[in-house]
């Protein structure tokens, strides 16, 4: 016998009814909120210590979203503390919520800024941030090194926004009487054509004594771009103590990559004060340069490609063809270098040497993902060791995961420091010799990842190296 009509549902519709009661119990499912970070260092008013300002950026579709005032509501309480040597040296809790009248409302991208300033003693530290969800109770950490600010106190560190200022004589991220969206993610080319930022400047001298010159620099921090330095007081301000200064960068003419905007102010007989901010940018319709692989070109090459062609190369070199390379002069290592690419040519009959292509590809990779301060145009250790193994299978930084993996207790070592560990990166290679590792330390705190210990044949190997995790 048939189902009484009315109470069966047409084909069509029970997809959609249950596409949309499993919608509906998502938005109430248990979440972790997703954010992104970005520590900058103010200028306070004078005479003050300067001020460590925090940015977040909260993604909505990562919420739990409620029935809340007619609408939907949702909310997050974040923590920040910022330790020195093991002891905290401020912490604060702040609540934030959020509202919109319908789910139409909630954009899965959209992201919600967020921020909070911390007056401090001079001195850098490693920050703590965590965002726990108010209604899945679930929470996310993040930490990273804050390095000092500039000791001559003069220039803050780069904010970057998502627009020009506006005036606003209410609500959050105001600087006097103007609005500056602070953009966390730092992420421009497709959605942001321009790059927006802010800096903060304080000098007895007079506007028009002082000079700022803007650069754009590449992953390796060598300079793509650089404006003349111009008068301070040729820039648009804002008013107030400090001085703000404004000013733009487009960005839709760069490929997709990491770089950074550089700026100096000079002055006087004072030293010059530089200071840097990253950015990314996402540019999928802009090509990279092409790599020069044509052999015939060694012959010509300048000094300059041919040092940037061995980098790539000598992560294949035996030793001897490592020593042979540092004694040979300009002319011989032409003929060296093409030699040896004819030597590793898997195809001979094609035009190019498609092993040299993709080393030339996985350089600049390497070198895009881990480019690292100091390293001057060089390869750092995780580079090189990217170039030669490949992505590793899995990275860690959890230190309890550390410590339980190596079977060490090295509480020891940090009551007898008393201070916190440094930062480091293990990473695994699942793939090779039945499994290795690779431990790479930040000793001087300055984001510069040397390599202290692996279990591959043929690597550094060093079985007290966890000694190196304290200062």
């Amino acid at each position: 016998m048939n189902r009484p009509e009315s109470v069966s549902l047409p084909r069509r519709l029970a997809p959609v009814l249950v596409c949309l009661l499993l919608f509906l119990g998502a938005r109430r499912a248990a979440a972790q909120p997703v954010f992104s970070l970005d520590p900058v260092w103010c200028l306070g008013p004078a005479g003050a210590e300067p001020v460590l300002e925090v940015n977040l950026m909260v993604q909505r579709g990562s919420l739990v979203w409620v029935e809340a005032d007619g609408g939907l509501g949702a909310g997050w309480e974040a923590q920040l503390v910022l330790e020195r040597a093991g002891a905290v040296v401020a912490d604060t809790v702040w609540t934030r919520r959020d509202w919109r009248l319908a789910e139409r409302d909630l954009g899965s991208a959209e992201k919600v800024p967020d921020q909070v300033h911390l007056s401090l003693p001079a001195g850098g530290g490693r920050l703590r941030v965590q965002v726990r969800d108010l209604h899945s109770g679930l929470a996310v950490e993040k930490s990273l090194r804050c390095a000092a600010p500039a000791a001559d106190g003069r220039l803050s560190e780069i904010l970057l926004g998502v627009s020009l200022p506006d005036t606003a004589d209410s609500g959050p991220f105001r600087r006097g009487g103007w609005r500056f969206l602070p953009y966390a993610d730092g992420l421009y080319g497709a959605g942001l054509d321009t790059l927006r930022g802010l800096l903060e400047i304080r000098s007895a001298r007079p506007a028009d004594s002082l000079q700022l010159s803007l650069a754009l620099l590449g992953e390796r921090r060598n300079r793509l771009e650089s404006r003349l330095p111009r008068s301070l007081s040729t820039f648009p301000h804002l008013p107030g103590d400090p001085q703000r200064v404004v000013f733009s960068l487009p960005v839709t003419h760069l490929p997709s990559g990491s770089y950074q905007v550089e700026a100096t102010l000079t002055g006087g007989d004072a030293q010059p004060v530089v200071t840097r901010r990253a950015f990314w940018v996402h540019n999928p319709d802009v090509a990279a340069p092409a790599p020069t692989l044509d052999d015939a070109e060694f012959a010509t090459a300048a000094p300059e490609e041919l040092a940037r062609q061995w980098e790539a190369a000598q992560v294949l070199a035996s030793h001897y063809e490592l020593e042979a390379w540092d004694r040979l002069d300009l002319e011989a290592r032409r003929t060296f270098l093409r030699e040896f690419w004819l030597r590793r040519d898997p195809d001979p009959a094609t035009l190019v040497n498609e092993e040299q292509v993709s080393l030339l590809s996985r350089l600049e990779e390497a070198r895009m993902r881990y480019s690292e301060p100091g390293a001057d145009g060089g390869l750092s250790d995780r580079a090189r060791i990217f170039m030669r193994y490949g992505p590793p299978d899995a990275v860690e930084t959890d230190f309890a995961q550390l410590n339980s993996r190596f079977n060490f207790d090295l509480s020891d070592a940090q009551n007898a420091t008393g201070a916190d560990h440094r930062d480091f990166e293990l990473w695994l290679y699942t793939r090779l010799d039945g499994g290795v590792e690779f431990i790479f330390i930040d000793q001087r705190g300055f984001g510069t990842f040397e390599q202290v210990h692996s279990t591959k044949s043929g690597e550094y190997y060093d079985p007290s190296w966890s000694r190196k995790l304290f200062p």
